[in-house]
């Protein structure tokens, strides 16, 4: 858990606390609901800012409360039109993360966070005060600032797979921790890729946005796929909703940069490939760039298995139609990979 500093709001009149990532700073009230009093910070993503708080009404329990991150740059002016813009996209993007959390509950989906409540609070982000271009600071003090959204969720004990396997504890035992990692997370994204009958027809969902930063690793070796904002809905047909080709390099699929239709590279295997290169990064330990051209590097170690090279191989072929046919067929093979080398 990371450090977490507090102060009192002048303008909000409440106390507020901050976490820090990378020189930038995240607030978000220290009590929110009379009910979560934030204790302290655990991480922020490319979307959102996660806390760790305590409900004060269930025996102090630990949960997770999630904020929207905002860009820096969008406080630069008092009256910024695209700031109202990607206010709203945050905000619609947190609501379908609550749907999908609701959606991994009806399905019954292990290794995805509990959803346990969505509440409304005043933004000191959004509120500010902020530095305007002549230099004298303002605050934005429109209703739509005091109603915020946090989610909040239940608490995972551990740490991002991209910290986690750079520990020892992870990589004494890197092939069995990967084929772990790999074996628990094709379960998950195959139960979302599986159609279901819901209210709105026939629906599958597309992860998107696979990597290690969005998978918690715990104590017990249990893989948590976090961040639901990212999910494409797909009908048999059609992929719906805004949610087109959010993934993050170098985890995106070749297929997403080039001249495919939603409906056509917005499938299952497109999370198969970047659940292939995410398997690689803790592999080799760093995320699989080649520094000099700013691409992806997906060489093998020949020090690896066979088996584990020509299965990865396979994950991350270029052509889709060279992959598995599913996260089904990936895992079942995941069963026969060595732990040792």
């Amino acid at each position: 858990m990371g450090r977490l500093t507090k102060n009192r709001h002048a303008g909000l009149r409440i106390d507020v606390s901050y976490g820090e990532d990378d020189g930038e700073r995240f607030a978000i009230p220290s009590l929110l609901g009379e009910r979560y009093e934030i204790t302290g910070w655990l991480a922020a993503g490319g979307f959102g800012a996660v806390f760790v708080a305590r409900d004060r009404r269930i025996f102090d329990r630990l949960v997770l409360v999630k904020a929207n991150r905002y860009s820096p740059h969008l406080f630069s002016h008092p009256h910024d039109a695209e700031r109202d813009r990607v206010v709203a996209e945050q905000r619609a993007r947190m609501q379908h993360e609550v749907a999908m959390l609701r959606i991994a509950q009806q399905r019954e989906i292990a290794g995805t966070p509990v959803l346990i409540d969505l509440l409304y609070a005043p933004s000191p982000q959004l509120y500010g005060p902020h530095r305007g271009p002549d230099g004298q600071h303002f605050v934005l003090d429109a209703q739509e600032t005091m109603q915020e959204p946090y989610l909040v969720m239940g608490s995972i004990d551990g740490e991002s797979l991209g910290r986690a396997c750079t520990r020892p504890r992870f990589r004494d035992q890197l092939l069995k921790n990967t084929k772990t990692v790999a074996i628990q997370l094709c379960g998950i994204l195959q139960a979302f890729h599986r159609y279901e009958h819901h209210d709105a027809g026939k629906l599958a969902f597309i992860y998107q946005d696979l990597k290690p930063e969005n998978v918690i690793w715990t104590p017990t070796r249990c893989a948590y796929l976090i961040d639901f904002g990212s999910f494409a809905v797909r009908t048999p047909d059609r992929v719906g909703g805004q949610n087109r080709f959010l993934c993050t390099s170098p985890y995106a699929p070749p297929e997403f940069s080039q001249s495919y239709s939603a409906e056509e590279a917005i499938v299952p295997l497109a999370d198969i490939y970047s659940l292939g290169v995410t398997l690689i990064h803790l592999l080799k330990g760093k995320i699989p760039w080649i520094s000099h051209t700013g691409q992806v590097d997906l060489s093998l170690d020949a020090s690896w298995p066979s088996a584990w090279r020509s299965w990865l191989q396979r994950a991350t072929a270029e052509e889709p139609s060279e992959r598995f046919t599913s996260m089904l067929e990936m895992q079942q093979i995941a069963y026969q990979l060595p732990d040792n080398a």
